[in-house]
């Protein structure tokens, strides 16, 4: 297990906001990668964009991805810009987190379409979009697949905007055949990304 003491900079550390909603005695599996990610885009950019894809989709607990993001940029300034292809989830996301005053932008699109006709700056970029399939039915290989395939579009959609600081957390990894971010980790070992962890979550950057 990661050292806790280790990965997160700012003087509220350990009794941050984080830790105490999301620590949950070592048994949240998000919680390593998403402290790491917030430490790393805390020493890189003031005022961060992020981009999510697949909204929160839980008020508390797994999905909670939206809360959280906006929960950092009302402490400590930026910008969130969470897509989903839903306008219900969209409509409902916008309800759980009225109470941030926070620079927050809600997109119902596809994802890869939006992606490959933004134009701006994009400091962390999170990929969770699309189902990935845990059950028994029929042509289960077929449906994950093509949940991979959408995650590697979006990355690719988005990559001409990335700069040598962007962080990239790839969501759903280390399930049962592969994964989500499967084809898309392949993808950026070959163009020569770094991985700094591999955990239920992937963690991926340009230049250390």
């Amino acid at each position: 297990m990661m050292n806790r003491w280790l990965i997160y900079t700012r003087p509220d550390w350990p009794f941050n906001w984080f830790f105490n909603q999301y620590y949950e005695n070592g048994t949240n599996p998000r919680y390593f990668t998403f402290q790491i990610v917030f430490n790393l885009l805390s020493q890189r950019k003031e005022n961060p964009v992020i981009i999510e894809t697949g909204s929160q989709w839980l008020e508390k607990g797994d999905g909670s991805s939206t809360t959280i993001f906006c929960e950092y940029i009302s402490r400590y300034g930026g910008k969130l810009i969470s897509i989903d292809i839903n306008p219900n989830t969209i409509k409902t996301v916008k309800e759980w987190t009225s109470g941030y005053q926070a620079d927050k932008e809600f997109i119902a699109s596809d994802s890869v379409a939006y992606l490959e006709k933004y134009q701006g700056p994009v400091d962390l970029i999170y990929l969770d979009s699309f189902h990935y399939s845990m059950d028994d039915g029929p042509n289960l290989q077929e449906r994950r697949l093509e949940s991979q395939e959408h995650n590697l579009k979006e990355f690719k959609a988005i990559e001409k905007q990335l700069s040598p600081s962007t962080i990239i957390l790839l969501d759903d990894n280390f399930l049962p055949g592969g994964g989500k971010p499967t084809l898309t980790k392949d993808y950026l070992e070959q163009k020569g990304y770094i991985c700094l962890l591999d955990f239920h979550q992937s963690i991926w950057i340009k230049e250390i």
